[in-house]
């Protein structure tokens, strides 16, 4: 069995007696998703404008919480249910990493709390709030059927298989085979275990998005460990971040041997006044010769 689970529930709740309430937590009953508990919260917040807002809170808890090799990711839908047909519900989506450390996620000002009654989201001084939540989690561990080598960082064990291990990565695949390995356990010196975890989740058993919070360390490893379904994952975010300035993309692909987003750099060059502007930066001045080469010859090509 892979260490790595999805799982889809519901939670929905209804918080009475509102009218005499003092405006601190309120929490759902607990509910089991998976390897976890979850828990729906409310709470009255007065924020810096002076408004009361209603906040809606989700939460877990259970006995991975302490585990650094274990995390979820967690996409949940947030609906205020309208309990007169005044106005839709209100929804709110979103896309996080819950682990040992971040067990919390807030909607803190969800909607305007003296609004409530007269717009209909709360009826009989109750309110009812709903969470769609879809769980893929990932524990290394645990031992599994297909376990046959482990990571270890510290006192904190990865249980993986060197199969899987060597197709991916080529470094892995030069210490199991080539150098033909029969240990049992790896030392992984010089990395953090969160930063480890999420490396392992980027492609064992299957490829976790890649964003700007987790780019620049995955990037590191898709190199110090060789793997090139992750290092042509990471040069497809950088040609699609659109956020990325042109000199931070180009010094990625000359840094990294990215050859078809350096392609993608280079034609995007259309003038020569951005070319000026490249050649005027102080990261200019580290590229290689090859790298400067193919920017002389896009100005001699706009030159034509």
């Amino acid at each position: 069995m892979i260490p790595f689970v999805s799982n889809n529930n519901t939670i929905k709740w209804t918080f009475e007696n509102l009218n005499n309430w003092n405006g601190y937590s309120k929490w759902s009953k607990i509910v089991k998703i998976g390897p976890t508990k979850w828990s729906i919260g409310i709470k009255k917040k007065n924020m810096i404008d002076g408004i009361n807002y209603l906040g809606i809170y989700l939460t877990y808890s259970g006995e991975n919480k302490l585990k650094k090799n274990w995390f979820c990711e967690t996409k949940k839908r947030i609906k205020l249910i309208n309990q007169t047909g005044q106005k839709s519900n209100i929804t709110i989506a979103d896309t996080e990493i819950h682990d040992h450390i971040f067990r919390f996620w807030g909607w803190y000002q969800c909607y305007n709390w003296d609004n409530l009654m007269e717009d209909g989201y709360m009826k009989d001084n109750s309110i009812i709030v709903e969470i769609d939540i879809s769980l893929k989690y990932y524990d290394f561990s645990k031992i599994s059927n297909l376990t046959d080598i482990i990571l270890k960082i510290g006192e904190y064990e990865f249980h993986t298989n060197k199969g899987i291990l060597c197709y991916q990565s080529e470094y892995f695949y030069n210490l199991f085979v080539n150098k033909n390995y029969q240990g049992s356990v790896i030392e992984v010196k010089d990395v953090q275990i969160a930063d480890f975890r999420q490396f392992l989740a980027s492609f064992y058993p299957h490829f976790d998005e890649i964003d700007r919070k987790n780019f620049i360390f995955l990037n590191k490893m898709a190199m110090k460990y060789k793997v090139s379904v992750l290092r042509e994952n990471c040069e497809k975010f950088l040609m699609k971040d659109t956020r990325r300035s042109l000199e931070n993309k180009l010094k990625y692909a000359n840094n990294y041997d990215y050859h078809n987003l350096m392609k993608h750099c280079i034609e995007s060059l259309d003038s020569v006044q951005k070319i000026r502007k490249i050649q005027e930066s102080y990261i200019y001045f580290d590229f290689k010769e090859s790298t400067k080469q193919a920017i002389i010859d896009r100005v001699l090509e706009l030159m034509d």
